[in-house]
């Protein structure tokens, strides 16, 4: 049987409790108080006790306070098979899988484990396969392999005397003496009582003070019950506080999130925004001032003053026709030819005037005309003389006004323009591109705030990669949050807050209702606690138990030495001696080489070679404690290969190495991996005394 897994639910101090083993030798290491002979206890349940028992003994070794009865599951390997092992002591149900089968009989998974182990009983297996630092078992067994078991009392028994060199019968004395030591005061006073009788007298008592402080622990416990129930309610009432100020938190860091992506990408935007708008005036700027001079001041002056010649000299021309008495459009020419047809009538007129008309009317007629005729000769005439000046001062005039037009054309032509329109449209608009220009430097100067341009789109850039960059350390600490989506209304953000300082008030009260509850439970609990006086009592009863399973035991073990002796000392004689004459070799070194068993079973160890002389036999007396227990533990391993095949029971010890010294502490552990090769070790000590591999190491902590 290869143990692999075993576990503990509810049982003494475990209330949850597993440990791992596998072949070969598995050390189970820890200081005192930390486990290790409860899991050696808890061993031998699980493979023999019935879950289904009454027994007081076995009731007492659940977990105090704890409810669902203690629990006990075993998986190990036999036969190269895997199976699990599960005893529910609450429920008083066994079941073992293994083999593509599932037994739930509590008989017949009894009867199968025995088969296995190679025990009947756990009386048996103690006795042979659990080494116990001073420790004596021993069980009944009548036939069969049983039979063989019972020379385990009497061989553990012998080595454990201290008379020398000892037999059964000394064994049966000591046994029975050890009994009545144990039994003083049972059955008449005595001054000083054996333990049995200190421990059933203390019973008593206890029993007694139980009763005394029930009727007072029943308040306790009743308040205990109640602070227990609000300890309960406070703590749901903690774990949703707990559960809103994380809600609110969350929700606050995506508000707060939220509200600085906001503002950074508002500056963000406004910052580029700003460097496009730099960079516009400044292309503006600089395309109004490349083309601000393309003419020149002093062109444009020579253009416009010719200009304002010409345009003189047509206002002289204007004025100077205005003025003139020269009706529009005559001319000289016109006016001499007008003149030269009237006098032509005048000399033709009158003498035909004079012809036709006869009488002196007719006369002064004719005359008036004839003098008529004459004046506007005259007039005419006149007029002539006129014209002629009137045509040439327009003339000269005339002239002048072309000179200003070459002029103009001439500075027209410096510049580059055919008329005076365009001069005057591009003038125009060369005045606007400077007013352009000077607009963009003002608005330049304000919106970089009278710093260089360029230094100022440069900062701007550079606060732009730092807005950017922390934009994106906003978006990345948004999504961990769960993203934007997660985030609540802002009036159910307000509603959590509310609902979080109604919890915080509800918290602090019970809380504070708590720590009244414990003020006044610490002064309940001031005198006896019933709690503690019923522990007493059941380690009183357990032991009290103890030593009655004790003196069961040894009584039976002296009934069975004395059978014994008549039937098993050829055959343990024949069995025992070269084996346990092997180990204890090996543990001392050779120094004891030798193992006697004779006929009446009595075990002597033989003198070492160096002492000549000496009586052949070494008395127990002379032995070292240390020695003793070495022959012990050769003596047990003895037994356990002559009463167990390999497949059976595993080999357990629990701190037998307490009484060894270094070097042969050494020695008996390599012994064990040996022993280990054919047969699982598991070994308890409080120290691992430098083990190595191969060895299972498991360290166990104080319960």
């Amino acid at each position: 049987m290869i143990l692999s897994r075993f576990r503990l639910k509810r049982f003494k101090r475990f209330d949850d409790f597993e440990i791992r083993l596998r072949r070969g030798l598995n050390l189970l290491v820890g200081p005192n108080e930390c486990g290790k002979s409860t899991i050696v206890e808890a061993l031998g349940i699980s493979l023999f006790v019935d879950p289904g028992t009454k027994s007081k003994a076995v009731q007492s070794l659940e977990a105090w306070g704890s409810s669902g009865g203690m629990e006990l599951e075993l998986e190990f390997e036999h036969g190269g098979t895997e199976y699990v092992l599960t005893k529910n002591f609450g429920e008083g149900r066994a079941e073992l899988k293994g083999g593509g089968e599932t037994i739930s009989d509590r008989d017949a998974v009894a009867h199968r484990i025995a088969e296995m182990v190679g025990f009947g009983s756990r009386e048996a297996f103690e006795s042979v396969a659990l080494v116990r630092q001073g420790e004596l078992a021993a069980f009944d067994g009548q036939s069969g392999k049983n039979r063989r078991a019972e020379l385990v009392p009497m061989i553990e028994r012998k080595m454990t005397s201290s008379s020398g060199r000892v037999d059964a019968a000394a064994v049966v004395n000591d046994i029975n003496k050890e009994i009545a030591a144990l039994r003083v005061g049972m059955d008449r006073p005595a001054k000083r009582p054996g333990r049995l009788k200190e421990l059933l007298d203390e019973r008593t008592d206890l029993v007694k003070r139980v009763a005394d402080v029930g009727q007072r622990w029943g308040i306790v416990l009743s308040r205990r019950a109640a602070h227990a129930r609000r300890r309960l309610e406070w703590s749901a009432a903690k774990e949703e506080l707990d559960r809103l100020v994380r809600i609110v938190r969350e929700q606050e860091a995506v508000l707060e999130i939220t509200a600085d992506l906001e503002r950074v990408e508002e500056e963000l935007s406004r910052a580029e925004a700003t460097i496009g708008r730099v960079r516009q005036l400044r292309s503006d700027h600089a395309d109004a001032l490349g083309e601000k001079d393309s003419i020149s001041e002093a062109d444009a002056e020579r253009v416009r003053s010719a200009q304002g010649e010409l345009e003189a000299t047509e206002r002289m021309i204007v004025d100077f026709r205005s003025e003139s008495t020269v009706p529009e459009g005559a001319s000289r020419s016109r006016t001499g030819l007008l003149a030269f047809i009237t006098g032509a009538i005048a000399l033709i007129g009158v003498p035909v005037i004079l012809f036709l008309v006869k009488g002196g009317t007719q006369q002064a007629i004719a005359g008036a005309a004839a003098a008529a005729f004459a004046v506007c000769a005259f007039i005419l005439f006149r007029r002539f003389g006129v014209l002629g000046d009137y045509e040439r001062d327009l003339g000269n005039l005339t002239r002048e006004r072309g000179k200003r037009e070459l002029a103009l054309q001439a500075a027209l032509m410096q510049v580059g323009v055919p008329s005076y329109a365009e001069f005057s449209r591009l003038y125009e608009d060369q005045d606007k591109r400077w007013q352009r220009a000077e607009i963009a430097r003002a608005q330049l100067a304000e919106v970089c705030e009278s710093q260089e341009p360029e230094t100022f789109e440069q900062e701007l850039q550079t606060r732009a990669v730092t807005l950017g960059r922390r934009r994106g350390e906003l978006n990345a600490a948004l999504a961990e949050t769960g993203g934007a989506e997660t985030a609540l209304p802002p009036a159910e953000v307000v509603k959590l807050r509310d609902e979080l300082e109604s919890k915080r008030e509800h918290e602090k009260t019970l809380r504070e209702a708590l720590a009244r509850d414990e003020v006044r439970l610490e002064r309940d609990e001031e005198g006896e606690s019933l709690p503690d006086l019923e522990a007493r009592l059941e380690t009183v009863d357990e032991e009290t138990r103890a030593i009655e399973r004790r003196l069961a035991v040894m009584g039976r073990a002296s009934a069975g030495l004395e059978q014994a002796l008549s039937t098993t000392k050829e055959e343990a004689a024949e069995v025992l001696a070269p084996i346990v004459t092997r180990v204890l070799s090996r543990i001392t070194a050779g120094r004891y080489a030798k193992v006697t068993v004779s006929r009446d079973l009595a075990v002597a160890v033989d003198n070492p070679s160096d002492r000549p002389g000496a009586p052949p036999n070494v008395l127990q007396g002379d032995l070292s404690t240390g020695t003793v227990d070495q022959l012990y533990l050769a003596t047990r391993y003895a037994l356990l290969e002559f009463l167990s095949d390999v497949e059976g029971a595993p080999f357990i010890l629990d701190d037998v190495f307490v009484n060894f010294d270094p070097a042969r502490r050494i020695r008996a552990l390599e012994l064990l991996r040996e022993f280990s090769d054919d047969r699982q070790v598991i070994a308890c000590m409080c120290e691992d005394h430098g083990a190595e591999e191969p060895v299972n190491l498991v360290r166990l902590r104080p319960i």
